[in-house]
């Protein structure tokens, strides 16, 4: 039996993830071509999933997408933490902060299309604890 990856593993669950936990599309219309000149004001959602306390956020424009994290706490709860996002050609970190709930995190910019998945890590007695790992096309 062959093994998998981790990058390949990580495909598997986002497109597993994606398949029961992704909503379509919040709001229609559409968004200017080319890049941003910054983050939206009037974004196009075109994906929204949540998985436990995490929420993902991605509205396409032109050939790259805007993502954002959500803390989505039950019981309503604040933590300190941050977001891990990663897909087609991007991994990063957003720094630690305060997260109150429901509150939503900045927009970062991906120049890329597809599967965008985040993973919420709350700041536990100088450790971290994942809080959810939720992914989405768009």
């Amino acid at each position: 039996m062959r093994s998998l990856s981790r990058i390949g593993m990580l495909a598997a669950l986002a497109a597993l993830v994606s398949m029961f936990f992704v909503q379509p599309s919040l709001a229609a219309g559409t968004t200017a071509a080319g890049g941003p000149a910054g983050p939206p004001g009037n974004a196009v959602i075109a994906g929204y999933g949540c998985n436990h306390d995490a929420c993902l956020e991605v509205a396409p424009e032109g050939g790259g997408a805007w993502v954002r994290c959500m803390h989505r706490p039950v019981p309503w709860r604040n933590i300190t933490g941050h977001c891990h996002f990663w897909g087609p050609h991007y991994d990063f970190n957003e720094a630690d902060r305060h997260m109150p709930p429901w509150e939503e995190g900045p927009w970062h910019w991906v120049n890329t299309q597809g599967v965008h998945c985040l993973e919420l890590w709350e700041l536990v007695n100088g450790g971290y604890v994942s809080r959810g790992l939720p992914c989405v096309s768009g």
